[in-house]
């Protein structure tokens, strides 16, 4: 019999007694990924159009990406990303994130943090050679 453990993530922050100012304060490893990623805003009520970026690095509970224009604290976002492995080695898959902007950067190359409240695989069409 197979069990299914779920982990629970918390905000608390990572202590360590070195005295290093580049210490990594985050509760989860963040790992580059290079991936192009569609997102759209949720909640106006309205359909909203996909927009495009690229990941710059995630972690399971959150995921940094560059934006084709500036996002707001606190918007809800859905961003699909292909999942570079296929179901059964030949289903593809995207995983289909849903959650709230933290973080955002202007300037020429403008940037978003979004912390991860939901996340799914879905099966994805094949790609048209």
């Amino acid at each position: 019999m197979r069990r299914c453990i779920r982990a629970r993530h918390t905000s608390r922050r990572v202590s360590s007694t070195r005295k290093d100012s580049t210490q990594e304060r985050r509760g989860s490893r963040r790992f580059p990924v290079a991936s192009q990623v569609r997102y759209r805003i949720i909640g106006s009520g309205l359909p909203t159009p996909y927009f495009r970026g690229t990941v710059v690095n995630m972690s399971s509970t959150g995921i940094l990406f560059t934006t084709e224009r500036v996002l707001l604290n606190d918007q809800l976002v859905e961003i699909e990303m292909d999942w570079p492995v296929k179901l059964q080695d030949s289903v593809p898959l995207k995983l289909v994130i849903l959650g709230r902007i933290v973080r955002t950067q202007s300037g020429p190359s403008p940037s978003a943090g979004l912390r991860i409240a939901r996340h799914e695989f879905r099966t994805a069409a094949p790609k048209s050679a």
